[in-house]
């Protein structure tokens, strides 16, 4: 069990602690794919930006895939479609998706460990990941999925720890600077005592 300072204030508990470096194997992006689902939302590289921006805004999403006659072709994020409207004073056009898609995106594989993929991923500046086996297309994952996927499974273990009794209903870190391992961060823990 990890050691912790017990704190109460205002009805609330708080445990400060060293998160253990064994909390069990690593995740890995099949773990995310398996809780996001399969859903992709696709675009032809010959259709016109501007439908491919009215596709994101409607569905709310921040990317989609290109596939062209059944390959997979590249993504085109909101990134690529900020830097074509710079690029032409602030108007579309009749821009097409292929002129301003990334053809050749990081990629990553199911069994890719989220440790290496947060690091890609803050390498490159990358926010969505096609997630490839062998030439399918598998997903395609966001940090927000990493982000969440390391937060969730982090208080997951938590919650399974014999060290709490009662459930935790909250957590915040402590010191944390993106691309530190997360087992090695000092997290503050809130269970309600009422």
């Amino acid at each position: 069990c990890p050691q912790a300072n017990r704190v109460s204030v205002g009805g609330i508990v708080c445990y400060v602690f060293r998160v253990p470096s064994h909390l069990g194997p690593a995740m890995k992006v099949s773990d995310i794919l398996r809780v996001k689902g399969g859903t992709l939302y696709t675009i032809t590289p010959e259709e016109r930006l501007a439908d491919a921006l009215k596709t994101m805004a409607d569905l709310d999403i921040g990317s989609l895939v290109v596939m062209s006659h059944g390959d997979f072709a590249g993504i085109l994020t909101f990134r690529e479609v900020i830097q074509a409207v710079v690029r032409n004073g602030g108007s579309l056009g009749d821009t097409v998706v292929r002129t301003v898609m990334d053809d050749f995106p990081l990629t990553c594989t199911p069994e890719t460990e989220l440790d290496e993929v947060r690091r890609m991923m803050l390498q490159r500046h990358a926010r969505y990941l096609p997630v490839m086996e062998q030439r399918t297309l598998m997903g395609v994952i966001s940090f927000y999925d990493v982000a969440r996927a390391v937060v969730d499974g982090f208080i997951n273990g938590i919650h399974r720890s014999p060290f709490f009794g009662a459930s935790v209903d909250f957590a915040e870190h402590r010191g944390y600077v993106p691309g530190d391992d997360i087992r090695r961060v000092d997290w503050r823990l809130y269970a309600r005592t009422d």
